[in-house]
């Protein structure tokens, strides 16, 4: 992930973000990664994340779900996070609570199977 970080040292004006790792060992401290990348923009509008059978758990779906209220431009938001067994009905929910303060979504697609 510090790869990630290095290669978008100024993401403030992205406007499309698409990020596939899939199946690997991507854990909730790798995922940080990601969530820093998100921290620091502000401008985007199209989102897709897709993270198949890796060792993400709620824990990165609450700091998810945080990151993703700055985006206060976001209009098509893609999550994949299929296989990761460490995501619960629990981390769903969180996530689900910060989707509800997005008023600019426009098309939203979920992934959580296992």
């Amino acid at each position: 992930m510090s790869i990630l970080k290095k290669s978008l040292k100024r993401p403030s004006s992205l406007k499309v973000l698409r990020i596939d790792f899939k199946g690997g060992q991507m854990n909730d401290n790798e995922f940080s990664g990601v969530l820093e990348v998100l921290r620091r923009t502000s401008s985007l509008q199209n989102l897709s994340l897709n993270f198949s059978a890796h060792s993400i758990t709620d824990k990165s779906l609450s700091r998810l779900s945080s990151a993703l209220k700055k985006q206060k431009d976001l209009k098509n938001l893609r999550l994949h996070f299929p296989s990761c067994s460490g995501i619960t009905g629990k981390g769903v929910t969180v996530l689900n609570e910060g989707l509800k303060e997005m008023a600019s979504l426009q098309s939203l697609y979920l992934n959580f199977s296992k």
